[in-house]
């Protein structure tokens, strides 16, 4: 189903980020920590994406394409988590040296959130718009965020 789709892909990207992690700010991380770190975050925003996208496309048929109402109400829901949890990711601190990698990642994100903002059929290119930040995320090493 296509709005699965749109939920799970964004979903995954979202969830570079979130609470929760039980990471103290500002307290340089390793690498593997900052992963380990970055991937709980993404599997608690994947939690929330889905839960914002199964209520904004409930009873949609399979193989339909949402309305725009429910696309806009999704990219409502969407965007306030998205924003949330980019600045919640920012908050932890990578090692040094990975610092202007995550920098970028966070950088495309938002770009990619500000697009949704401007218009939220963009959400429907999900795939193509977080592209990059997937990209990055899945370079870097995270094993949930990105996928």
């Amino acid at each position: 189903m296509r709005a699965h789709r749109i939920t799970t892909t964004t979903a995954t990207v979202v969830l570079l980020l979130a609470l929760g992690t039980g990471v103290a700010r500002g307290a340089e991380l390793t690498k593997a920590g900052f992963i380990a770190a970055a991937d709980k975050i993404c599997l608690a925003g994947n939690a929330k994406m889905d839960a914002a996208g199964n209520k904004a496309f409930a009873g949609l048929a399979p193989n339909t394409q949402p309305s725009p109402a429910a696309i806009k109400a999704f990219a409502a829901k969407a965007v306030p988590l998205l924003r949330q949890q980019s600045k919640d990711i920012a908050k932890l601190t990578p090692p040094k040296a990975d610092q202007a990698k995550v920098k970028a990642m966070l950088a495309e994100l938002n770009k990619a959130i500000d697009k949704i903002e401007k218009d939220p059929q963009q959400v429907l290119d999900s795939e193509t718009l977080f592209a990059v930040a997937n990209k990055q995320a899945t370079a870097y090493g995270l094993k949930v965020c990105g996928k």
